[in-house]
């Protein structure tokens, strides 16, 4: 990574020892828990619910499930459609699978979607995506990874930036021309010269992930979402025997 100055350089090397700290200490590694995100590949939902409560009051995490006209806090991080739960069905598979992922407010607040019409250009979707980092100023914990979903429809869009958002950074589009474009829009996203925590420098993301499926021919849905550095990942994989392995 490169900065501009110290106050940058100092921001990104406390946050990378706190990541190296003892499991009991992780939680110095960023100071929101977000609200429980968990994508689920089976039916198990008042469990998820259970340990999330229990996790909230026992690791703990920090309530941010709040009612979101009262702003009413029950301070369990459960509530109306809380945990957030994403249902994924694979056929023929032999397992159950669960990925906890805290979605954290900073990141959401700058989130995009544009419903772009059939005639939308590669130039139209890409300034898209620069103009909703730009709008971040700089506030949401950079050094970010940016979703991009370009597929389906309205209410699917969003979710497939959401899901591609937490890919792990090394990872690229399987399709030559979607990962030309994820370089690209990385290259381009670190030159708005943001850097660490809006301190100035090259490194404003770490990474672009983009993924794509088709849509209606009359329409280009295009979502963005915006993903502070700390992305936090837990897992479980079940098999058909009844073992477990940690993802």
């Amino acid at each position: 990574m490169e900065y501009r100055g110290y106050p940058a350089k100092h921001s990104d090397c406390g946050r990378i020892g706190s990541s190296r700290l003892p499991g009991y200490l992780h939680p110095l590694l960023c100071c929101k828990s977000g609200n429980p995100a968990i994508q689920v590949q089976g039916d198990i939902t008042k469990a998820i619910a259970e340990g999330a409560r229990r996790a909230t009051l026992h690791i703990p995490l920090i309530p941010h499930a709040v009612h979101p006209i009262t702003r009413a806090n029950p301070g369990t991080n459960i509530g109306e459609r809380v945990p957030l739960l994403h249902f994924d069905i694979v056929p023929g598979a032999d397992f159950l699978e669960i990925m906890a992922v805290p979605m954290a407010g900073g990141g959401e607040i700058y989130g995009q979607l544009k419903m772009f019409d059939y005639t939308a250009s590669l130039a139209l979707i890409e300034k898209f995506v620069i103009d909703t980092v730009m709008a971040t100023g700089g506030n949401d914990c950079a050094p970010l990874i940016v979703g991009i979903g370009i597929s389906g429809s309205f209410d699917t869009v969003a979710k497939l930036a959401r899901d591609v958002a937490i890919r792990n950074v090394s990872e690229r589009n399987r399709d030559s021309s979607i990962e030309k474009m994820e370089r690209e829009l990385l290259t381009a996203i670190n030159k708005i010269g943001f850097g660490p925590m809006g301190l100035g420098g090259d490194t404003t993301a770490l990474a672009v992930n983009i993924e794509i499926g088709f849509n209606h021919r009359v329409i280009t849905p295009v979502a963005v979402k915006v993903h502070c550095w700390a992305v936090r990942r837990a897992g479980a994989r079940i098999d058909g025997d009844g073992n477990v392995t940690h993802l």
